[in-house]
Protein backbone atom coordinates (compact mmCIF):
# COMPACT_ATOMS: atom_id res chain seq x y z
CA UNK A 1 0.00 0.00 0.00
CA UNK A 2 2.86 2.48 0.94
CA UNK A 3 3.93 1.93 -2.65
CA UNK A 4 1.01 2.73 -4.34
CA UNK A 5 0.71 5.98 -2.18
CA UNK A 6 4.34 6.97 -2.93
CA UNK A 7 3.72 6.44 -6.81
CA UNK A 8 0.48 9.10 -6.79
CA UNK A 9 0.97 12.88 -7.54
CA UNK A 10 2.00 15.00 -4.48
CA UNK A 11 -1.77 16.82 -4.67
CA UNK A 12 -3.19 13.44 -4.39
CA UNK A 13 -0.89 12.44 -1.63
CA UNK A 14 -2.27 15.61 0.18
CA UNK A 15 -5.60 14.87 -0.15
CA UNK A 16 -5.50 11.49 1.05
CA UNK A 17 -3.91 13.00 4.46
CA UNK A 18 -6.12 15.46 4.79
CA UNK A 19 -8.91 13.02 4.28
CA UNK A 20 -7.19 10.25 7.32
CA UNK A 21 -6.70 13.68 9.07
CA UNK A 22 -10.57 14.17 9.29
CA UNK A 23 -11.67 10.28 9.80
CA UNK A 24 -9.04 11.49 12.95
CA UNK A 25 -10.84 14.31 13.74
CA UNK A 26 -14.37 13.46 13.14
CA UNK A 27 -14.90 9.98 12.47
CA UNK A 28 -15.67 7.92 10.14
CA UNK A 29 -19.13 7.98 10.49
CA UNK A 30 -19.71 11.81 10.71
CA UNK A 31 -17.59 11.45 7.20
CA UNK A 32 -20.61 8.68 6.28
CA UNK A 33 -22.92 11.21 6.65
CA UNK A 34 -21.53 13.95 4.70
CA UNK A 35 -21.08 11.52 1.76
CA UNK A 36 -17.32 10.51 1.97
CA UNK A 37 -17.61 7.41 3.52
CA UNK A 38 -19.94 4.70 3.45
CA UNK A 39 -19.43 1.15 5.05
CA UNK A 40 -19.12 -1.81 2.37
CA UNK A 41 -22.40 -3.51 2.24
CA UNK A 42 -22.35 -7.36 2.57
CA UNK A 43 -19.33 -7.33 4.82
CA UNK A 44 -18.89 -8.61 8.27
CA UNK A 45 -16.37 -6.52 9.11
CA UNK A 46 -16.18 -2.97 10.19
CA UNK A 47 -14.84 -1.89 6.82
CA UNK A 48 -15.42 1.38 5.59
CA UNK A 49 -15.03 2.35 1.57
CA UNK A 50 -13.14 6.35 1.67
CA UNK A 51 -14.17 8.42 -1.23
CA UNK A 52 -11.53 10.80 -2.91
CA UNK A 53 -11.61 12.23 -6.14
CA UNK A 54 -8.30 13.03 -8.21
CA UNK A 55 -7.21 15.29 -10.67
CA UNK A 56 -7.64 14.81 -13.84
CA UNK A 57 -11.52 13.09 -13.28
CA UNK A 58 -8.92 10.09 -11.18
CA UNK A 59 -10.90 8.33 -8.09
CA UNK A 60 -9.74 6.96 -5.37
CA UNK A 61 -11.25 4.34 -2.52
CA UNK A 62 -9.04 4.20 1.16
CA UNK A 63 -10.92 1.24 3.18
CA UNK A 64 -10.57 1.27 6.55
CA UNK A 65 -11.21 -0.64 9.12
CA UNK A 66 -12.05 0.84 13.08
CA UNK A 67 -10.96 -1.66 15.80
CA UNK A 68 -11.28 0.10 18.93
CA UNK A 69 -11.34 3.65 17.69
CA UNK A 70 -7.88 2.94 15.77
CA UNK A 71 -8.67 3.44 12.27
CA UNK A 72 -6.78 1.28 10.17
CA UNK A 73 -6.27 1.52 6.14
CA UNK A 74 -6.23 -1.80 4.68
CA UNK A 75 -6.49 -1.63 1.02
CA UNK A 76 -5.91 1.70 -1.49
CA UNK A 77 -7.20 1.47 -5.46
CA UNK A 78 -7.59 3.71 -8.17
CA UNK A 79 -10.72 3.35 -9.25
CA UNK A 80 -10.83 3.10 -12.76
CA UNK A 81 -14.45 1.64 -13.65
CA UNK A 82 -18.08 2.43 -12.40
CA UNK A 83 -18.14 -0.95 -10.04
CA UNK A 84 -15.88 -1.80 -7.49
CA UNK A 85 -14.04 -4.69 -8.43
CA UNK A 86 -14.85 -7.81 -6.27
CA UNK A 87 -11.34 -8.64 -6.25
CA UNK A 88 -10.37 -5.39 -4.34
CA UNK A 89 -13.41 -5.33 -2.28
CA UNK A 90 -12.06 -9.25 -1.49
CA UNK A 91 -9.19 -8.19 -0.54
CA UNK A 92 -9.99 -5.31 1.46
CA UNK A 93 -12.40 -7.49 3.88
CA UNK A 94 -9.54 -9.83 4.12
CA UNK A 95 -7.28 -7.44 5.51
CA UNK A 96 -10.11 -5.98 7.88
CA UNK A 97 -10.47 -9.47 9.24
CA UNK A 98 -6.37 -10.05 9.86
CA UNK A 99 -6.30 -6.24 11.33
CA UNK A 100 -9.14 -7.24 13.87
CA UNK A 101 -7.59 -10.99 14.71
CA UNK A 102 -4.08 -8.85 15.72
CA UNK A 103 -5.71 -6.63 17.85
CA UNK A 104 -8.04 -9.22 19.26
CA UNK A 105 -4.58 -11.37 20.02
CA UNK A 106 -3.06 -8.70 21.70
CA UNK A 107 -6.14 -8.59 23.95
CA UNK A 108 -7.18 -4.74 22.66
CA UNK A 109 -10.88 -5.48 20.99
Amino acid sequence: MLDFFRKQPADVQARMVRLLERVEEFGVLFLSQQGQAQKVSGVNEPLYELKLRGGGGHSYRLFVSVVNRTVVVVHLIAKKARRLPRADVRTAEQRARDVREYYQARGDS
